[in-house]
Parts: structure tokens; sequence; C-alpha cells
């Protein structure tokens, strides 16, 4: 077991709470590993719409993926990290998934484990995946891969005492099968404290209340980059879209006005010319 998944895992039977965070390139995965105390960086296919600006994390591919996990490894050094498997790499066949995790391991030195989205129906790829000693967690709630319709799918789930027995049942079987640990999204707090009571491995809660075993929000939402996704979910910590639209404009100005460069950058040495012109 690697040292940081052995921490994560450690500071989970103790008792203390886990902090999460997401990532999608060097920059942000700098972010996540100087901030301190950050116990587990994902990886998230919300790059789609957060970073590559598509509607959703639907037609993300594995490559991309992969393309960004290897840049957010070369930052993140202390935290577990793992990273999200796309829609269509996984859920064909248990071979498929193993397949697609072994190269998100291997072309992505620094990843422990991988993230899938589903219900009991992926214990047969947790158990293939789990098998060749990759780690994997699950996101069991709303899980936007498996809808077609990515905006009217981010109401929350297990609201009904059916809806959370499933729920239930779901983890307690990906648990059975191997899984490491849950991510349960948008569940009724309820729901995901009673979850969280059965299973005997660590539950990220991201909008599911506060009695999961820790909590992961999105870095672009807590920090404010843009229009909010799914402010329901977050805390804006900070304002640094508005801030950099402000920065931005300051500058586009002082151009203008002929202020930038000021003497202060300017290189004022000058070496005469050899000969004359």
């Amino acid at each position: 077991m690697c040292s940081a998944l052995q921490s994560f895992l450690q500071k989970y039977t103790s008792g203390k709470i886990l902090v999460g965070l997401t990532a999608w390139d060097y920059p942000s995965g700098l972010l996540a590993e100087r901030s301190g105390g950050i116990d587990i960086v994902l990886v998230a296919d919300s790059l789609g719409k957060v970073i590559l600006g598509l509607q959703g994390s639907i037609s993300l591919t594995l490559d991309e993926m992969i393309h960004h996990t290897k840049a957010v490894a070369r930052a993140v050094k202390t935290p577990l990290l793992i990273a999200d498997l796309p829609m269509g790499c996984y859920e064909v066949t248990p071979e498929q998934a193993l397949q697609s995790a072994i190269r998100m391991i291997k072309e992505c030195p620094g990843v422990t484990g991988v993230k899938i989205e589903g219900t009991q129906d992926l214990c047969p790829a947790v158990r293939k995946i789990t098998s060749a000693g990759i780690p994997v967690f699950v996101q069991v709630g709303l899980t936007p891969q498996r809808s077609i319709q990515v905006e009217s799918n981010q109401t929350g789930v297990g609201r009904t005492a059916a809806s959370a027995g499933e729920i239930i049942d779901a983890a307690i079987a990906l648990e059975k099968a191997g899984a490491v640990g849950l991510f349960l999204t948008a569940l009724s707090e309820q729901a995901a404290k009673y979850v969280s009571e059965h299973v005997n491995i660590p539950t990220i809660g991201i909008g599911s209340g506060s009695a999961c075993s820790g909590q992961i929000v999105l870095q672009s939402e807590m920090l404010g980059y843009q229009d909010p996704w799914v402010p329901q979910w977050h805390s804006q910590y900070e304002s640094i879209g508005a801030k950099s639209l402000t920065a931005i404009r300051n500058y586009v100005r002082e151009v203008g006005d002929c202020v930038f460069p000021g003497e202060e950058l300017v290189q004022l040495s000058f070496l005469p010319p050899d000969r004359q012109y």
C-alpha cells in the first residue's frame, strides 16, 4: 500500500475528518499541494465543463483525462491522488474497466487509484480492477456520467425511503466488492449518514451534509473562478474570477494609456553598437 493511501486510511480510522479538493492541471495541483491539510486530490471529469468548456463530462475521453492527470501528478506529491475514469471506458466489461485503470496508473506516475460512477452493477468492475492492486473509489448518488441530460441532473437523490435504500444497498455491495472508498454526491443528509454508519470505508461527501467521513469541493467553485455551477454544494471562499477580470482590464487600460510597461520594467542599460547605422 502506498504511503499516501495508508495515511488517508489511517486518518479515516482515527475518526478525523478527511479533506478533499479537485484539480485539473499543474497550477491547480500546486495549490492543492501547497495549501497543506488536503488529504485527497481528485482529477475530476468536471474538467470537461470547467476547463475544456464542454457541456458536461459525458463527451470527455480517457486520453483527455490522462493528459490532465499527468499535469496534476507533476504537482501533487503529498495527498492521495486519484482520477476519474470517464464515461465509456469502464462500463462495457470488467476487462475494459481494468484496461482503462491500468492505462491511468501506468501513464500518470503518482496516481494511486481511480474513481468510477454507478451502483452495484459496477461490482464486477470493482473486483476486476482491485484484483490488479489498483484502489477503486465509487461515486454513488448523483451520477452525471449516467445522465445524457447533463443540466437536468443536478438535484439531490436519496430523498425517498426507496431511493435511499437502493443507495445504501449499493454502498454495502461495493464495499464487499473491494471499493476502498465512496463518494456520496447530492444525497440527503439522512441517507449519507446511514451509509457512513453502515460501511467500513471512507465516505467523501459533496453536497451530502456533514455526516460523511470527509468532504470534497470543486476548486473552481470554492475559489469563484466563474459563475457557480452547483452553488448549493459549495461555499465560495474567494472570487478569483472577478479579481482576474479586474486585473486584466487594468492591464488593457494601462497599455492603452502608455502606462505599461513603466520604467521599472524596462532594461535601461545600453551597449553602443560596434558599427554605425
